[in-house]
Formats: structure tokens, sequence, C-alpha cells
């Protein structure tokens, strides 16, 4: 059983202009996520260093066309919002728009005693416990401050073939 947790590598990913951060949070609750319209489009402000990468972790994890994809071939009970990041630049709309995709993913409680944690919650050690998952391709971590989300092996093996700008994948320690 290996799990690999899915984080941007993107030094300067774009950033939405004016959004509503009481909807759009870090760690989204089930509640958050219903508030969520179906659909939304946001601004950003275009510079030639903006990264357009196919994942986002802030303000929310937010997954591009071709990750969102992969992810529905592994989990079919995946919900999902769309969001439209477009520039402020009104002759750069069709090439440097993105879709993205929220997912209201399965949070589980699954971090092992040996998990080494912060007086605030937040994770110098991330071990999960094997006892607690449940063979999951894609689910997050409960017990923390970070908005951890993890995939399997085979999820991650076909999001590594694909190759989407801006993924990183990290192995996490299993016991």
């Amino acid at each position: 059983m290996e799990y690999f947790l899915i984080k941007s590598s993107v030094k300067v990913p774009l950033q939405p202009i004016h959004m509503d951060t009481n909807l759009y949070r870090y760690r989204l609750t089930e509640e958050n996520y219903e508030r969520l319209p179906k659909s939304e489009i946001y601004y950003y402000h275009h510079t030639e260093d903006i990264e357009i990468p196919e994942l986002m972790l802030q303000p929310t994890f937010m997954a591009g066309d071709v990750l969102q994809q992969i992810i529905s071939l592994y989990d079919e009970t995946v919900s999902w919002k769309s969001l439209y990041m477009l520039p402020d630049e009104e002759d750069k709309i069709m090439e440097l728009s993105k879709h993205y995709w929220i997912p209201r993913l399965i949070r589980i409680k699954c971090l092992h005693p040996q998990a080494e944690l912060q007086p605030n919650g937040a994770v110098t050690k991330l071990v999960l416990d094997k006892k607690r998952l449940r063979n999951l391709n894609i689910f997050q971590v409960e017990e923390t401050q970070e908005n951890f989300v993890l995939v399997s092996l085979a999820l991650a093996e076909s999001i590594s073939r694909r190759q989407p700008y801006g993924v990183r994948l990290k192995r996490v320690e299993v016991r």
C-alpha cells in the first residue's frame, strides 16, 4: 500500500483577483463545498513570470482539465465544481485562460501515532496508518492544518505518465 502527496511545483502561480476567501477556503469542508457555485469565473493579473499550472493549492485545491480527467477515471464518486481563470488582459484571454475543477474529496483520519506534529497542528513528518486507510485512490488527511491530498500508487503512476505541468508527487510513509 503506497500513497503519494500531490503538490504544486510552480514558483509563481496565478492568483485570482478579489476571490471570496470565505467561500474558497484552503481546506474546504463539506459545508463550504456545498456553498460554492457550480461554475464561476475569476480574473488574475497577468505578468510574464506567472505560471499556469495543472494543480493549484491556493486558495483551495483545484485541478486543471487533464488532472480532473485522470482523477475521475480512478474515482467516479468525486464531485466537481468548475472555476475559470482568465487573464486581466483582453488580448490574452484565448491563449492564457485556464479551466480548474474543485473536487469534493473524502477526508479520513489516518495519521499514524509516529507522525510528527507541531503544537500549532502543522505536520513536520507525515506518516499514514495503514490500518485506517481504505484503499482509496484519492483523499484528504483529516487531522492536519495543511491541505494534504493523497493519491494511490496507481493514480500517481497515471498522473506521472501524463506529466501535467506543475504537479509533483512525493511518496508518503505508511506504517
